[in-house]
């Protein structure tokens, strides 16, 4: 019985989708999620609907070409190929084209109907905020109980501002 590493198996299914057709320029709708848009220019997001999602990545050259800047919630088209990430066994887009389509996903749909809500409870109004006082009796922290993250922040607020109750 021969055994087969990660790499080989990778290496063969990246064969196979390299070599059929129907995997090179296809256009895939969905709902971008996760984006990020890294120093090098390059960006990688998730393609999603209702049941499923792949990763997508757009490479400096083909980012530059995109004529407006990508949201998680937005409902777009992504033309591209589609390849196996080898190193993570990842199938993914890789795109060279993308348009926003008009209507609009289901992040972007449930945060207009949140934006309404809150203003209807009257959260966006300015007259109800109040100002940060400078000087504050009570500061809340929201972390893990046990993290070096809440560690530096209580040893920073005792530090240089003893006085206040942390919550």
């Amino acid at each position: 019985m021969h055994k087969f590493t990660v790499s080989e198996i990778n290496r063969f299914i990246k064969k196979v989708i390299s070599f059929e057709e129907i995997f090179f320029g296809i256009n895939v709708q969905g709902e971008i999620s996760n984006f990020k848009y890294n120093d090098f220019g390059h960006m990688y997001f998730t393609l999603k609907d209702e049941k499923s999602s792949i990763s997508c990545v757009f490479f400096k050259d083909q980012a530059d070409g995109v004529s407006f800047m990508p949201k998680n919630g937005m409902f777009v088209v992504v033309r591209g190929d589609v390849g196996l990430y080898e190193a993570y066994g990842r199938c993914q887009i890789y795109g060279s084209y993308m348009e926003k389509c008009k209507e609009k996903g289901e992040l972007e749909k449930k945060l207009e109907i949140l934006k309404e809500k809150l203003s209807n409870e009257g959260f966006s109004n300015l007259k109800n905020k109040k100002p940060i006082p400078k000087f504050p009796k009570t500061i809340g922290i929201v972390s893990a109980k046990k993290s070096a993250a809440i560690e530096d922040v209580v040893n920073v607020i005792k530090r240089r501002f003893p006085l206040a109750k942390l919550k």
